[in-house]
């Protein structure tokens, strides 16, 4: 790893057990991600991008195994305690999904949509607690 990169992706592998057998699905994953550069992770449909993506958090599925090594900002994720893991979610690594229902509309700024979903949450709880006063 060099000092520049926040992220190093070693030999990483991800297996599934489906019906007594291990089916690799990410076979030996390298990769090096410098602070303030945009990596892309391209492939077809079914190719791992989703599966290591997910990985790198441990966000996978029970059936699922990982190796390797996978180190953010010098500390290692995988079999990293659940507390580790809840202190660099989100602060130091975070996600958007690719549901189409729940990814940002690109025709508006990000920080418009972060801002309306705020404000109609704020609205939503005083609502809320009037009908609980009024009640």
């Amino acid at each position: 790893m060099t000092e520049k990169n926040v992220l190093q992706i070693s030999n990483f592998n991800v297996d599934f057990w489906v019906d007594g057998v291990w089916y690799p699905a990410v076979i030996d994953m390298n990769l090096g991600l410098a602070a303030g550069k945009v990596t892309a992770i391209v492939g077809e449909s079914g190719s791992g991008k989703s599966t290591t993506a997910l990985g790198l958090m441990s966000l996978l599925a029970s059936n699922a195994r990982m190796a390797g090594s996978v180190v953010v900002k010098g500390e290692e994720m995988l079999n990293a305690k659940s507390a580790v893991l809840r202190e660099f979610r989100g602060k130091e690594v975070a996600y958007i999904f690719q549901e189409p229902m729940t990814a940002l509309n690109p025709l508006f700024t990000i920080g418009y949509q972060s801002l309306k979903h705020y404000v109609t949450t704020l609205i939503w709880v005083q609502r809320k607690h009037m009908l609980v006063l009024w009640s």
